[in-house]
């Protein structure tokens, strides 16, 4: 468990009555973040997160799926406890094939469509929410840079949620702290989002 801080830009400290330092407002945070951070995030490969080999399982499964014309696909993966969870729709119908310990389980089908409809309904919504990461608070320095304390705990539950629905490819990452741990300033911003909703969802459909 530690306290890091992230600094968003390089910048050389000095004292705040020469940087102008003033406590950041979560619109502001929101729009470096949406300016600077995502951008950077979205060019990065989100199966690098994952280990070679299992990275290369989850990516034959979709190419398998491409191949026969399915192009809804969701992905729903927590990350470093070997289990990965692919759900497709077809024709109607949704089927679920899990990939634990690199080992694919049998598919089944799965009597509602909610977790596809509900992306359906609100996938505008949802390509433009950020569920922002665990931060204690953050510091805007000259009206420019903005440093924040963000808070890690080591071993903590990561997720991480790849949608494919035609040539519309989406991803979307975060961790247990981030919607879970009520010190953070984005507590309730993240669980009002749709996406959290739609996290929910995918979750309570794995455990049914």
């Amino acid at each position: 468990m530690k306290l890091l801080f992230l600094i968003l830009q390089a910048l050389i400290l000095i004292p705040n009555i020469v940087l102008g330092q003033k406590e950041a407002t979560i619109n502001e945070v929101l729009n470096y973040w949406t300016k600077y951070i995502i951008p950077a995030e979205n060019e990065m490969d989100c199966f690098t997160k994952f280990d070679n080999e299992f990275s290369d399982k989850i990516k034959k499964n979709i190419d398998s799926l491409r191949n026969q014309n399915i192009d809804s696909i969701i992905i729903y993966s927590v990350l470093y406890t070997g289990c990965s969870n692919i759900f497709w729709k077809i024709n109607g119908n949704v089927f679920l094939k899990k990939i634990i310990n690199r080992c694919d389980a049998k598919t089944i089908k799965i009597k509602s469509t909610t977790i596809f409809d509900y992306y359906t309904t609100y996938q505008n919504e949802i390509k433009h929410e950020t569920i922002m990461p665990m931060l204690y608070y953050a510091i805007i320095i000259n009206d420019s840079t903005i440093t924040c304390a963000s808070f890690e705990e080591e071993g903590e539950t990561q997720y991480l949620i790849i949608s494919l629905f035609g040539v519309d490819f989406n991803q979307y990452y975060f961790t247990e702290n981030a919607i879970d741990n009520i010190e953070s300033m984005f507590y309730n911003h993240n669980r009002e989002l749709k996406t959290y909703k739609w996290f929910q969802l995918l979750d309570d459909q794995i455990k049914n």
